[in-house]
């Protein structure tokens, strides 16, 4: 007896073409790992911006455009005017923060508040020109510094009793500009 083979009744099976990857069922576990490698990537991210900024921070070029406070060409409008801009800048970029939780939470970085803070002394640092006045110049930077502390160290491994003490000292610095300033607490 000869037998022969034929294939099945029905439809034919549907085979990928070439070049394609074959049928897969979705897998949870790959989507969960990719999205836990997102997360990651997004916080290294953060911790290599903060610890630049920070040294820029630290480490303030010597550029003619430097801030070493008001210029004897600078006079009482335009430092009234350039004290003002940097108090809106640091009022916009603290207004709204409290409740939103530290730049921990349950031992894990709180990301967008750390970035609210980057942002917020970096833009401060941006306001600074020779026309500020002397006391909101050192203020400011006592504030960018303090912020810039603070967020490097919640990004990398600090401790809880050292991010506390850095928290204190920004919200000492936060205080001397508020009251530069001329804001209410």
């Amino acid at each position: 007896m000869t037998s022969t083979w034929s294939p099945p009744p029905g439809p034919p099976p549907l085979m990928p073409g070439p070049g394609m990857p074959p049928p897969h069922k979705p897998n949870r576990t790959n989507r969960t790992l990719l999205v836990l490698g997102a997360a990651a990537g997004l916080a290294g991210v953060i911790a290599t911006t903060a610890a630049i900024t920070y040294s820029v921070a630290r480490h303030p070029s010597a550029a003619p455009n430097s801030t070493a406070g008001p210029t004897a060409t600078a006079s009482a409008d335009q430092q009234a005017a350039a004290k003002k801009r940097v108090c809106e800048i640091f009022d916009a970029g603290t207004k709204g923060q409290a409740g939103k939780g530290g730049v921990r939470v349950d031992g894990q970085l709180n990301i967008p508040v750390v970035l609210r803070m980057m942002n917020s002394g970096s833009a401060v640092q941006s306001a600074l020109t020779p026309e500020v006045p002397a006391e909101v110049t050192q203020a400011a930077r006592e504030y960018v510094a303090r912020v810039f502390d603070l967020t490097t160290e919640a990004t990398g491994e600090g401790g809880i009793e050292t991010l506390n003490r850095l928290n204190d000292g920004l919200i000492k610095s936060i205080d001397s500009l508020l009251d530069v300033c001329g804001l209410p607490r």
